[in-house]
């Protein structure tokens, strides 16, 4: 089973070996971006905040990774209007980005 996110009208949902999680956009204080450096390859993560401390990680090898990155800015406002081209200047000198508030 493929790991995926994908974006609804009100959340961003993710499912994980079979098991769906969401957050609603209006539950969110806070997105950071960052990358994990291991061998041979990085993954890039996406976290979404919430008041309550629930933290969603959406990761670069999920399936739905690139619209994610396109129609996040539609629901939320991003500080960044480019978020995939931020996205590729992660790096292990560059590690975090923090994308809203």
């Amino acid at each position: 089973m493929v790991d995926s996110v994908c974006i609804n009208t009100d959340s961003v949902e993710i499912s994980i070996s079979g098991n769906i999680i969401s957050v609603a956009f209006e539950d969110v204080v806070g997105i950071h971006a960052y990358v994990l450096e291991i061998p041979a390859s990085s993954l890039t993560f996406v976290v979404l905040a919430t008041e309550s401390g629930y933290n969603l990680e959406v990761r670069s090898d999920m399936a739905g990774w690139s619209p994610f990155l396109r129609e996040l800015g539609e629901h939320l406002p991003l500080k960044v209007r480019d978020l995939p081209g931020l996205i590729g200047r992660l790096t292990a000198d560059v590690p975090v980005a923090e994308l809203y508030p």
